[in-house]
Formats: C-alpha cells, structure tokens, sequence
C-alpha cells in the first residue's frame, strides 16, 4: 500500500508497534490491527492506515526521518549513527565487528522498539558498505601522473612509491591517478620523478 502523501510503497507494521510510539492522544483513533510505515526520509508521515499519523505525533526519533548522526540505529541495543561511525572510523570494518563491539542488531524486539517495526539489519548491511567506503576514501590522497601506459608503468610506478615509504591504495594508468594512504607529497613527486614519470600535482586529500 503507498503512502497517501508521497507515494512511496510502504510496509506493514503491527497495532502494536505504533501504539508504541504515536502520542497516547492518537491511541483511540487506531482502530485497525495493522498499518503501514513510510520509509522515504523525504516524507513527513510515519504511519497511514485508517488514520494518517505524521513525525509530529510521533514520539519516538525514526531513523528513516531523521538526518543528524544522534539519530537512533538499533533500538533494542540503544546504539546511534553516531556511533557507528566512531566505531567505522576506528575499529570496525564489519557487520560482525560491529556487532561485537556495540552488540548491534542483536536485539529480538524489534517489532517493539523500532519504529519501523524491523530489524536495523534490514539497513545495516548497505550503510555500512557505503559509510565504509566514504571513510576509506577520506583517508585517501589522489595525485597525478603523466607518461603511464599500461599496467607495467603503474607496477614501476608503485614499486618506487613503496620503496619510498608510500602506501600505495590503487593506480589507474589511464587516468594517470595515484591513489595513496596520506604521505608527504615532496615524497611522492621525488619517488615518480625517478621512477621516470611526470609528476602533475595533488589532486585531492
């Protein structure tokens, strides 16, 4: 069933769940035994059903509204995005890691304590391969190179680089980028120029 306001497909949730977390003003007007939760964060309606219930009358934050990293991720073990992305920036690369650290998703009252009536694995799995990569990718320096041809040009390149201390993250010669973990850049021009390549410039990071 699509949400009256917005559109978006919808799916059920029990009486229960939003008794849970609609004002106690709204509890007489819920008449059915099921209803429908609006995932798109665009739209301000929560429930729809036989009565239309909006963020404003809910009490509880919903993670698909919300957009501040205090937001709540999983409900049953009480852990936020906030969270997660300290634990993604220092220690966890994984669902598991996650899990062990912050015992996310491991809770069973999910259709209770989340809004949504789901478990946050249901959208863990996706954000964590997304926020993994924004922060690998911000802890990555970019630098042009001219002169490479084909993959042995960027093996030459990157064996110079390694010998000079340089993590090397990946090397697309077609592009003539260099991809690094952070490192000095007079170090990294020196180590291209003698590897008998051009050195362009730092490109990002």
């Amino acid at each position: 069933m699509k949400c009256p306001d917005c559109g978006a497909g919808g799916f059920v949730v029990l009486k229960t769940t939003v008794v849970n977390h609609v004002r106690e003003s709204l509890w007489p007007e819920l008449k059915s035994q099921k209803y429908w939760f609006c995932p798109n964060s665009n739209c301000d309606v929560v429930y729809y059903g036989d009565v239309v219930i909006k963020k404003s009358f809910v009490k509880t934050r919903v993670f698909h509204k919300e957009s501040t990293p205090d937001r709540p991720f999983c409900y049953c073990a009480g852990v936020t995005e906030a969270e997660v992305l300290r634990h993604l920036s220092t220690c966890c690369k994984s669902l598991e890691d996650l899990k062990q650290h912050t015992n996310l998703g491991t809770g069973k009252w999910c259709p209770i304590t989340n809004p949504s009536g789901r478990c946050c694995l249901e959208y863990i799995t996706d954000y964590i391969t997304d926020k993994r990569a924004e922060v690998e990718t911000a802890s990555e320096v970019v630098f042009k190179v001219e002169g490479m041809h084909c993959e042995g040009c960027a093996h030459v390149v990157k064996t110079f680089l390694e010998e000079s201390g340089v993590e090397v993250v990946r090397i697309d010669f077609r592009k003539g980028l260099v991809v690094t973990k952070p490192a000095e850049e007079s170090v990294v021009k020196r180590a291209v120029e003698e590897a008998g390549y051009k050195y362009v410039g730092r490109v990002r990071g």
